[in-house]
């Protein structure tokens, strides 16, 4: 055989390798879209989470004001969280978050806000358009808060869920502090990546993304949830918490 006919030779199988390469890792793309499809669809059925367009829940707890602490790099100031309600609206992406804080007693050294007694706060979205409420009903335009309102939606159990649906994700498997999770991953306005982890039960346990944020940078926002308990035919955590910047802001 000639040294031309070796060449070639060589030159088809190479082509041919590289072909088969190709053909392996798109296969491989395509099974891994198909197994995420299947993990988030499993784990919509079992939050009952396709039956679910809209849902109202409340609790107590504490709240931390953001950025705000007595030294640096310390913990920010705790508020008491007497009363929370957040109202979601999955299809028209509408929430209404309402909550009352007052100060520890005996009273931190400080905070964002300063103030006598409770402080009650309301926060709405309707899909694009972010305003805050006043208790005398006067409303206030908020249009840099819609992507943060609409993330809030999105990184809780459901709203997850749903996004993840709608989305294209991928799937890969994360050990944390010796446990397992299936970490479901997606894009969202193709600018913030989310990454859902989901345990053995096969239930959210956290949700984590990333905020931009003028001090911060892209600032780690996390939610921890645990405790889940069936309500009304949707299983939903009994305990959230929310981390912004390594430090706790919500319990």
């Amino acid at each position: 055989m000639s040294d031309f006919r070796r060449t070639r030779k060589g030159m088809m199988t190479r082509r041919a390798s590289i072909f088969i390469a190709l053909l392996a890792a798109y296969a491989a793309v395509a099974v891994t879209a198909q197994d995420a499809t299947a993990v988030v669809d499993s784990l919509g059925r079992t939050l009952g989470a396709p039956n679910v367009r809209s849902l109202q829940y409340s609790g107590s707890g504490s709240v931390y004001g953001f950025g705000q602490s007595y030294e640096p790099g310390g913990p920010w100031v705790k508020f008491v969280l007497k009363s929370y309600t957040l109202a979601t609206d999955y299809e028209r992406q509408a929430s209404r978050e309402e909550q009352v804080r007052t100060y520890l007693d005996p009273p931190e050294r400080g905070g964002t806000a300063v103030f006598i007694g409770e402080l009650r706060q309301i926060a709405l979205l309707n899909g694009a358009v972010a305003w805050n409420a006043a208790p005398n009903g006067t409303a206030t335009p908020a249009p840099l808060a819609v992507d943060a309102r609409q993330l809030q939606i999105l990184i809780s159990p459901l709203g997850f869920v749903k996004a993840a649906m709608a989305a294209s994700p991928t799937i890969a498997t994360r050990t944390v502090n010796g446990r397992r999770f299936t970490v479901v991953s997606f894009m969202w306005k193709d600018r913030y990546k989310v990454n859902g982890y989901i345990n053995g039960q096969n239930l959210l346990e956290k949700v984590e993304t990333w905020m931009p944020e003028p001090l911060l940078g892209d600032m780690l926002v996390e939610n921890t949830f645990s405790n889940y308990r069936d309500v009304a035919g949707i299983k939903f955590p009994g305990r959230i918490v929310q981390t912004q910047g390594g430090f706790r802001c919500s319990t």
